[in-house]
């Protein structure tokens, strides 16, 4: 199973197409995005892939009591955390997961968040973190676009970061 992971776009639509094309390439078949921006997230409906999404802490969907800021997926026996930051924030709402006590209680196995526009790949014990970079034009915090795809085998998680020509970058 092939997960793609996507984190802020802020709304470059051409990136996150093209981020969505190589994806579907490497033959996932989800696409999860992060946040920054929400609604970036609504043209996975135009690609025959499944996919999901939480708004970004500034997103005015973060604020909107019927969409979740974070949840909790599993995919192939996999229990994803998918969230915009990896740690509590500001503008979290009452109610939402708080991820450091997800964490500490071994919720899940994988963590997906955002928010940094660093790419990142981390063990915590026996989880996974994973944040694939960000989707925009200009280098963000000296580091050009990247998106992420996670391959789940057996319970085995594997995180590997590509740029938009379809490099592997995080090696």
């Amino acid at each position: 199973m092939k997960i793609g992971v996507v984190s802020d776009s802020h709304k470059n639509l051409a990136y996150l197409r093209k981020a969505i094309e190589l994806i579907i390439e490497k033959g996932a078949e989800y696409i999860i995005h992060l946040g920054d921006d929400y609604q970036d997230a609504e043209i996975l409906s135009e690609y025959p892939i499944k996919g999901l999404r939480v708004p970004g802490v500034f997103c005015p969907e973060y604020f909107d009591k019927s969409v979740k800021n974070r949840i909790i997926e599993e995919i192939s026996a996999v229990r994803i955390l998918i969230t915009h930051t990896i740690s509590s924030h500001k503008n979290d709402q009452k109610g939402d997961l708080v991820p450091e006590d997800v964490i500490k209680n071994k919720e899940v196995d994988l963590v997906l968040f955002g928010h940094t526009h660093l790419y990142e790949i981390k063990k915590d014990g026996d989880i996974f973190m994973f944040n694939p970079g960000h989707l925009q034009e200009i280098m963000t915090k000296g580091r050009s676009a990247t998106f992420g795809v996670v391959t789940i085998a057996d319970k085995e998680i594997t995180c590997t970061v590509f740029d938009l020509e379809g490099n592997r970058v995080d090696s």
